[in-house]
């Protein structure tokens, strides 16, 4: 296991050969084929958006539309006000009419004090319950459910290289990852338990462990076969990116990922 020096640095392992396979954001490996570097996906490990807008309950703030005159924290990624615009406007409301503040990496922090009136860029099956366990219910607007194209979160990749050289590595890791998925979702103690005994700041959050963990049951089962890839999605996906210029060019996401490894059936 290595840790990347940077959030993107992961891909920069794989594409030169230095890593065999790595887990990064769908976004990001797009990024890095509109860039021309050799990599693919091989796996979703996730396959929706953890990504959402968040509001305190008490601000009775439950739609995109109600942020109309009020402010949205991000903490300053580019697809930050592309994706509150997409779904204020799918709610019937205009970008132009909130404010976006940035509030750096205290995204729960600026949300809890009240310096603004909700964020972007927090995830549903952790910032959330954070906020719960510190006595501040919420709400949770999911990007996927106002106008935003799904997308896998988190997807597992390797170098063409090795696609072409190993295949049977690839296939063998893929699927050791299928059946600890599934192994994971029929047994969700032994899942979290495994989770955290090689990390010790988990182990310190056992509630917010098994609560995330109850959120996300069955949600890498919502696919034919677990880590499938779906095309139209992916096409879809990569098309918004490009059309809000989060990637320098279009990327022909057939050569961007591969379901041929995946075994089939596995739920």
């Amino acid at each position: 296991m290595r840790v990347p020096s940077n959030a993107t640095g992961q891909i920069e392992l794989v594409a030169a050969g230095r890593a065999d396979f790595a887990i990064t954001y769908e976004a990001d490996l797009l990024a890095a084929r509109a860039r021309g570097l050799p990599v693919r996906s091989v796996m979703c490990l996730m396959q929706h958006p953890l990504n959402t807008v968040m509001t305190l309950r008490s601000s009775g703030i439950t739609r995109p539309r109600q942020l109309v005159g009020k402010s949205v924290g991000a903490a300053g990624s580019p697809s930050d006000k592309p994706i509150v615009s997409v779904m204020m406007r799918h709610d019937g409301a205009s970008i132009g009419q909130t404010r976006m503040v940035d509030v750096g990496y205290g995204l729960l922090p600026a949300l809890l004090a009240k310096k603004v009136d909700a964020v972007v860029g927090v995830y549903w099956t952790w910032e959330r319950i954070q906020a719960e366990l510190r006595g501040y219910p919420v709400n949770v607007m999911r990007v996927e459910r106002w106008g935003m194209p799904n997308y896998c979160e988190l997807v597992l990749i390797t170098n063409n290289k090795v696609i072409k050289n190993a295949p049977a590595l690839v296939r063998g890791v893929v699927r050791a990852m299928q059946r600890g998925y599934a192994l994971a979702e029929a047994h969700p103690v032994v899942g979290w338990q495994a989770l955290v005994s090689g990390d010790s700041t988990l182990r310190k959050q056992k509630s917010l462990v098994t609560r995330s963990e109850a959120l996300l049951r069955g949600a890498v089962l919502d696919a034919p076969t677990i880590g499938y890839q779906n095309p139209g999605q992916w096409r879809h996906y990569a098309s918004w990116l490009a059309t809000n210029k989060l990637i320098s060019k279009s990327v022909e996401t057939v050569t961007a990922y591969t379901n041929q490894f995946l075994a089939p059936g596995v739920t």
